[in-house]
């Protein structure tokens, strides 16, 4: 499933410039269909991570060895299992491993939100890829995180400006928790019906 307005946002972290623009060409022609693809090519693992820290995307095509940085055919550099424990834990998206390495990562594969392909055969990345952008994932996170920041603006808006005199008076460390607390409550009243009604328009 993809949200039909939505533009999908692919990034693909690549060290061979010419295979991420063969890919980057690939996704542009056969997953028309799905609407409007934004992909975005990283050439270098450090600037990808950079990336993935401040903007969001829907899915990331992901090398496993960074042949730019040393290592051997028994120690290969695995940068991109690296960097994917580290975007795992900060900004978790579907993840498509097309890599000439697949065996180093086989054992995180979970179709259809993680794959791993060979990079030898970028029509089943394709396939891939267009398996985690239809999966739904993506839609649904792009929802649950408008939603969070649209309620969390109007207690912000609501709640805390127009009573911040009041709450100066007392320790505004307790703003962090009543917040959350009010957020985890709406939520748990409001939060399936919102993004049920969310996902079908």
């Amino acid at each position: 499933m993809t949200d039909g307005g939505a533009v999908d946002r692919v990034l693909i972290v690549e060290d061979e410039v010419d295979i991420a623009e063969e890919l980057s060409e690939m996704l542009g022609e056969e997953l028309s269909d799905l609407g409007t693809l934004d992909i975005h090519v990283e050439n270098d693992f450090d600037e990808a991570e950079r990336l993935l820290e401040i903007q969001a995307f829907d899915l990331v095509v992901l090398d496993v060895r960074d042949a730019t940085r040393r290592g051997s055919t028994a120690h290969p550099n695995l940068q991109g299992r690296e960097l994917y424990d580290r975007i795992a834990k900060t900004r978790w998206v579907p993840v498509v491993f097309c890599t000439g390495l697949p065996e180093q990562v086989s054992d995180l594969a979970q179709p259809p939100l993680i794959q791993v392909v060979p990079k030898n055969r970028l029509d089943d990345a394709v396939t891939a890829i267009r398996e985690g952008l239809e999966s739904g994932v993506p839609v649904l996170t792009r929802h649950i995180t408008a939603l969070v920041d649209e309620h969390v603006r109007g207690f912000l808006r609501d709640e805390i400006a127009p009573n911040w005199d009041r709450l100066g008076a007392v320790d505004r460390s307790q703003i962090a928790p009543v917040l959350v607390h009010r957020l985890a409550a709406w939520l748990k009243e409001n939060a399936a019906e919102a993004l049920g009604a969310a996902l079908v328009t």
